[in-house]
């Protein structure tokens, strides 16, 4: 009866320990992986706060190019009516 068993106590320990070696493995993948997302998610915030840096420089840069054209836009009409 052990004859015949045997087979396939060998075939579920190799089975088992291939299912042991292949979850080891993933686990280390699974560890890289998560490290790298953190990784990731820091260069992200630092792009992000860049990103809302330069936004705050645009707008304030927006702000004050039309302040100046209203200003020239009303010393050019200050110049042209004052003219007459």
């Amino acid at each position: 009866m052990t004859s015949i068993d045997q087979p396939a106590r060998d075939l579920a320990r190799d089975a088992l320990h291939r299912i042991d070696s292949h979850e080891r493995v993933c686990t280390q993948r699974y560890e890289a992986l998560d490290a790298r997302l953190a990784d990731g998610s820091k260069q992200f915030a630092r792009i992000e706060k860049g990103v809302d840096n330069v936004v705050g420089i645009l707008k304030w840069g927006g702000a004050t190019l039309v302040t100046t054209l209203i200003a020239a836009v009303g010393a050019l009409l200050l110049i042209v009516l004052g003219a007459k």
